[in-house]
Order: structure tokens, then sequence, then C-alpha cells
């Protein structure tokens, strides 16, 4: 049974800066009227056996980790804040249980558990595409690129290997999630890095030998000084399950 899972929180501000506002009894319902119908194209065109809707929760584990983790975004916009405070009971209203969220946990996380083997995880996050798995049938559609992510394209767009796109992530840092990378280390570095290596704890033994032939010996050493930051990194971009 395929199942399609969608980063709810990704879609829904996708749709609100897509869509012009529009208010019923004096509230706003824009973006909700839109992540409806695009749900009806989603299910129109993909016909999943299932579909699950997932949402973060408003705070994470991540946070715990760095308190200023995306903290370079600021505040909701003032008309999307409430819409996705009702968007779980509005789409169950009209999709039925079909909404995921918990405590403590982004949607990221979530559509990793869910994402065992035949499914497409919606989502405009590159994070996600670390799930990408031909071997389980997993793979990630970006609707707004309108790409399918299997472990080619995830090849050709990010130049490493899914399983090792967390690593990448870490290391390059991501200024999305306010997430800041070593000195000096940007994506191009990062992909020699792990080219030369066979996995993320190899990689850093390498570099602390200063091993690393394609690295300059400069950039190994203010990376073995953001060793700790690079730890942290690789744990606040990889996704966790939530605990049982």
């Amino acid at each position: 049974m395929h199942h399609v899972i969608i980063d709810g929180n990704s879609i829904a501000h996708w749709r609100f800066w897509a869509t012009p506002q529009q208010q019923v009894n004096g509230q706003e319902v824009g973006m909700l009227r839109s992540f409806e119908l695009w749900l009806h194209d989603v299910e129109r065109n993909m016909k999943p056996g299932k579909m699950t809707v997932c949402f973060d929760s408003r705070r994470n584990w991540r946070y715990d980790i760095l308190p200023t983790y995306k903290g370079q975004r600021g505040e909701r916009h003032e008309a999307l804040g409430p819409q996705l405070d009702r968007m779980s009971d509005y789409i169950a209203e009209r999709f039925g249980p079909c909404c995921y969220e918990v405590e403590g946990y982004e949607a990221d996380d979530l559509c990793a558990e869910l994402a065992t083997e035949d499914a497409t995880v919606i989502s405009r996050d590159k994070d996600l595409r670390q799930l990408v798995d031909d071997s389980r049938g997993i793979r990630v559609f970006d609707p707004v690129a309108r790409v399918f992510y299997d472990e080619a394209e995830v090849m050709r767009k990010h130049d490493v290997p899914a399983y090792r796109l967390r690593e990448l992530l870490a290391i390059a840092g991501d200024s999305a999630d306010n997430v800041p990378g070593p000195p000096e280390w940007g994506k191009g570095t990062a992909v020699k890095a792990i080219g030369e290596t066979i996995d993320f704890e190899h990689l850093l033994e390498t570099c602390l030998a200063l091993r690393l032939s394609n690295v300059s010996k400069r950039k190994q050493q203010l990376f073995n000084d953001s060793r700790a930051l690079v730890r942290m990194n690789y744990e606040l971009v990889g996704l966790r399950s939530p605990a049982p």
C-alpha cells in the first residue's frame, strides 16, 4: 500500500504565501482552503493507499540542543498563525483522521518515522531527502519544483548520496534552520571530505589526522577546532522518531 506522507508545515507556508488572503466571518481562511484544494489534487494524482499529514509541535527537542535553532525566522505572520492552529481540525473534518502531531517533535521527525517502505514524502525541506532509499521504495517530492527525488536525483542535486546528506548538512551548515557550519567550510569542501571517507566517524577521524587529500590543512584544522559544533549539527539535522 503506497503511503503519501506530507510535511504539513512546509506545505502550509508554501500555500499561505502563494494564495491571496481570504476572510470568512472575520477569520482568515485563504491558506486553509488552498491547502484543502491541494490535498484533493494529491489524492487525485497520486492515488495513495494511505495519506498522513504531519505537523510540527510548537516546541521540539532541537531547541534544547540549540536555543537559536530557526531563530532567524522571527514571528509567524499574523494571518498565518491562527490558520495553523486550526489546521488539524480543518483537515480532519474534510479528509478524516489523517493528521499526526506529537508534542516535542517536528513534522520532519514524524515523516521519518512513517516512511518505512513504499512511501512518497511531500515536502520542500531538503532535510527529508536523507530518507530517500530506492531499495525500500522511498522518495521525496518537492511540490514547488515538481521534482521527485530518488537516489540518482539526490546525488545530482547535492553531490552526495542520500544516506550521507545528513553529514553534508551538518558540515556545510544550513542557513534555513540557523545551523552554522565550521569556518570556511561550505558545500564544496564538505562534498570533497565526504567523497574521501566512508561515513561520519571516518570523516572525523581522517580530518583529525589531517589526512584529507583534497582539503587544505588549514581548513582541516578549522574543522577540528569546531568538532563539538559539527557533532551538535549532526544531531540537529538528524531525524528522531518519537519515543514509544
